[in-house]
């Protein structure tokens, strides 16, 4: 149990993204050594040693300093090869760091390792490398595919995040197929599949797929990818019966910035459920005139639910022509509507006074009776206070 609180620590200090944050007043007596100088040979061995400390924050202080001992490299390979686990798993982070060919070999050699621990340790590492040509990044990404298909979900989620880092198109084809079988890592192999920047043509087909999450994943993909064209093999998933697919859909070509798709469908689509989603998506075009024209006629959509995000959006945007729009909610059949209308108009205060006494002169019925207690309550509190 405790190696294995051991290896979480370690594991929570190398792992891309969370890496532990250094408190701004800790000291150590490393501190003298410099994280910008390079450290004499002698300092490097004592450090070295110290790796096995279960002071995390001391543990990532010294790797940082050990990353600037590139002159130093053979020996740091040295003690990566005659170290036992846990020195391994650090000094494998070192190594990504350095970045030398030796080092790389090392990290490359050490990939086939019967330890898990250390294949994941330096599959993370050889995602650190830098300034190697591009022979060389193909050559580290052929070894990282590998490891997609290895027995542990860490080693294969740790891969997939590398060849993300290192962009090589030679990744592209193995982690589609990651993508197509690899349940727990299709958040890594998606992620690193758009920082490569494939082409969409490489995803469409993935848009078939029987398996809802790839189909979802594939989405995300072409949604980050930023290629316009995709847009329109996109539209489909608004009429998705699952909501995730829908809401990916409309998120991806919201991306895309192809609003004219989602103005189209918001208007012609007697899909319910997909208007509603396309609506949330348009909320960040609604300077264009014509995005929000649609939104406003929303406000008259057959639905209650697309006719609650409409009145939503206006309330968010800040503008007083928005004011007319949410007057006239006040007089929807559904009660959710009605009150949300309400509420808003009441915050908004004084500057719509104008609108509801507007209003008054041509309603009737119930309609009117909530115009006038909303209009008696504002001038009641005649605070003058705008969420505007």
């Amino acid at each position: 149990m405790e190696i294995f609180k051991k290896i979480i620590d370690i594991k929570r200090i190398l792992e891309p993204g969370n890496a532990v944050e250094k408190v701004s007043n800790h000291h150590s007596e490393f501190d003298d050594v410099g994280l910008k100088k390079e450290p004499a040979l002698s300092e490097i061995k004592k450090l070295i040693k110290r790796l096995d400390s279960d002071d995390k924050y001391e543990v990532w202080e010294i790797l940082e300093i050990l990353t600037e001992a590139k002159s130093h490299a053979d020996f740091i390979v040295r003690a990566f090869k005659k170290g036992k686990k846990r020195r391994k798993v650090n000094l494998a982070y070192v190594l990504g760091r350095i970045g030398d060919e030796k080092a790389i070999e090392t990290l490359i050699d050490s990939l086939s390792s019967k330890d898990w621990e250390i294949r994941w340790a330096c599959a993370i590492a050889l995602g650190e490398v830098k300034g190697v040509d591009e022979d060389r990044r193909e050559t580290i990404a052929v070894k990282l595919a590998e490891l997609l298909k290895d027995e542990s979900w860490d080693v294969r989620r740790a891969a997939a995040t590398s060849l993300g880092k290192l962009k090589c198109r030679a990744a592209v084809k193995p982690l589609l197929e990651a993508l197509k079988s690899e349940r727990m890592v299709r958040f890594e192999t998606a992620k690193s599949l758009a920082e490569i920047g494939c082409d969409s043509e490489d995803i469409i087909p993935l848009l078939e797929h029987p398996d809802i999450d790839v189909r979802c994943k594939a989405i995300e993909i072409l949604g980050e990818i930023g290629d316009k064209k995709a847009a329109e093999h996109l539209i489909r998933f608004l009429e998705a019966d699952d909501a995730g697919l829908r809401r990916t859909a409309a998120a991806a070509i919201e991306k895309l910035g192809e609003w004219q798709e989602l103005v189209d469908y918001l208007e012609t689509s007697s899909n319910r459920k997909g208007r509603y989603y396309v609506l949330r998506a348009l909320r960040g075009f609604i300077n264009i005139p014509r995005v929000y024209e649609a939104i406003l006629n929303a406000l008259r959509d057959e639905d209650e639910e697309v006719r609650y995000a409409a009145l939503l959006i206006l309330a968010e945007i800040g503008d007083i022509r928005a004011v007319k729009g949410i007057v006239k909610a006040l007089g929807d059949e559904s009660d959710a509507v009605k009150r949300a209308a309400f509420t808003i108009l009441l915050r908004i205060g004084e500057e719509c006074i104008p609108y509801i006494e507007e209003e008054i002169k041509k309603a009737e019925g119930e309609y009117l009776e909530i115009l006038e207690t909303l209009l008696e309550k504002i001038r009641e509190e005649s605070r003058g206070f705008s969420i505007w």
